[in-house]
């Protein structure tokens, strides 16, 4: 049975994932907060095996809150409930430990399917963001790695002395 605690600055917002989720059979809501500290402070607490975590709570944001959790709360997964992708928020989440990405608008088969990868310890990202976190892997390796081969402007010469055959 997943125990899930949501965290969302809006009452409305807490109100239906409540109800989404305990439609389902077995799944129960442990707690729910408003802002980011009452979060963290919940979940050390209450120990959710998931916490559903909104990216801009009030207070401490998601990667504050993914961050305290990962060292006070390891065993619970985070799911970043966020209104748009923002690939640098993305990218920093995913370093502070969190293990899925929701948005608002992705349909609530999505949720149900991320709260059921999270428990088994299994990431989730819809497949929108796991080609924006692709392409932003892939431009920021690229960048990288032009760095690290960037060719001189002229040509170099062997300065050593010359070998005759």
């Amino acid at each position: 049975m997943p125990r899930i605690l949501i965290a969302d600055q809006c009452e409305v917002v807490r109100w239906r994932l409540r109800q989404i989720l305990e439609a389902q059979p077995g799944w129960g809501v442990v707690g729910e907060a408003a802002d980011g500290k009452e979060a963290v402070l919940k979940a050390i607490a209450l120990k959710p095996d998931v916490a559903v975590i909104e990216y801009l709570l009030p207070m401490m944001d998601g990667i504050g809150v993914t961050r305290l959790l990962r060292s006070r709360a390891p065993r619970t997964e985070i799911l970043i409930f966020a209104t748009n992708l923002e690939e640098v928020a993305a990218l920093e989440l995913l370093r502070a430990g969190a293990r899925g990405y929701l948005l608002k608008s992705d349909p609530e088969s999505c949720l149900l399917a991320a709260i059921a990868s999270l428990v088994k310890h299994r990431p989730f990202f819809t497949l929108r963001i796991a080609e924006t976190l692709l392409q932003l892997f892939l431009r920021t390796s690229n960048r990288a790695r032009a760095t690290l081969i960037k060719r001189p402007s002229r040509p170099l010469r062997c300065m050593g002395p010359s070998v005759e055959a």
